[in-house]
């Protein structure tokens, strides 16, 4: 093998990967190290680098990674996303949208300040926060490439180590910030789900394992699978939208126009993960109550022509949390469930 670069520093520590890379539009190599188990001293744990092609060196561009499992590309500007593990600082595991100069939660080396090392007072907000009870150590990601794997393309796959099983995340921008949606998708892995690809023959491939350090729900320690699309569409929120009042649902099959349209089908609550040293992060609602969610009143939903869409108008929503979403009665005109019944939405702008 060739070394292309080795321009930052390795402390010794089982959690000292390097995860990546992946290349950029301009063909330059992206990775991402992890600054869970560093120190000030050795260079660029907890950054992003950025590799140009030749030149044997790592440009540092943004910070605050701790075990950042997942990175990948997205969108048509193939815009950098990094999946980190819950921890120190990380409050749940999440899936941020690189930028340059942005600083993602975890004290990081140098180039940063041993001032910043201590901790800062602030972040950039994660385009998704993963519900604990979902996903407890994010992995590798892959966008669907086509309809060959269902009716879902353009989305993302996000894995999940611990769980062994794969969620799927439906984003978009408002106000020039990623934001958007998760759902469970597949579970039954024979190990934890770390890295995903899609094959050319329209497939998902799934490759996974497990070590002492690295706990898994599953019995095997090392596992490749394949997941093939048999062609039944299942009854699903297929993504959604953010509104001024609310959200627009839209759905796989047409819904039930009764069921949909009830003031008491759709439960929906908020919450908010707290910036701390601590491990983890409890949920906290909209008074700062630990442990607790805030309550949002649906006060009407309205289904389109097609059927396929449904326009929920809530009222007391907050901008900066994440927003619950439960249609547990919700059917669709042949009388089927929703395949997976609740989503969670980071809301991190409301549109005007």
């Amino acid at each position: 093998f060739e070394r292309v670069c080795s321009d930052w520093d390795y402390t010794g520590s089982y959690n000292s990967f390097s995860y990546g890379p992946v290349l950029d539009l301009k063909g330059n190599f992206v990775l991402a190290n992890a600054g869970h188990a560093g120190h000030w001293g050795a260079r660029h744990m907890g950054w992003a680098l950025r590799i140009a092609p030749g030149s044997g060196k790592a440009m540092p561009f943004a910070s605050g990674f701790r075990e950042p499992n997942g990175i990948g590309t997205y969108g048509p500007n193939r815009d950098l996303f990094v999946a980190d593990n819950q921890g120190a600082w990380i409050g749940a595991c999440k899936l941020n949208h690189v930028k340059e100069g942005g600083f993602y939660g975890h004290p990081t080396s140098r180039p940063a300040s041993q001032e910043h090392y201590a901790g800062r007072d602030s972040l950039d907000p994660p385009a998704i926060w993963f519900p604990y009870k979902w996903v407890r150590s994010a992995s590798g990601m892959v966008e669907i490439a086509d309809e060959r794997f269902g009716p879902f393309k353009g989305q993302l796959l996000v894995g999940d180590f611990q769980n062994a099983v794969v969620t799927r995340v439906q984003m978009e921008k408002v106000d020039g910030q990623w934001q958007g949606a998760v759902w469970p998708f597949l579970k039954g892995f024979q190990s934890g789900v770390n890295r995903m690809v899609m094959g050319a023959d329209g497939s998902l491939y799934v490759g996974g394992g497990k070590v002492k350090a690295w706990a898994a729900n599953a019995p095997a320690f090392h596992s490749l699978e394949r997941v093939s699309f048999k062609g039944k569409i299942p009854f699903e929120v297929s993504s959604v939208k953010a509104l001024a009042h609310g959200f627009e649902l839209t759905f796989t099959k047409p819904v039930d126009k009764e069921s949909a349209e009830a003031i008491d089908g759709f439960d929906v609550w908020q919450y908010k993960y707290k910036f701390h040293k601590s491990y983890g992060s409890p949920e906290f609602d909209h008074e700062g109550q630990k442990d607790s969610f805030t309550v949002i009143s649906v006060k009407g939903a309205a289904v389109s022509k097609d059927g396929l869409k449904v326009s929920l108008r809530l009222d007391g929503q907050k901008s900066g949390y994440v927003t619950a979403v439960r249609g547990l009665d919700i059917r669709s005109e042949a009388g089927a469930k929703l395949w997976h019944d609740t989503f969670y939405y980071t809301l991190n702008r409301i549109p005007k």
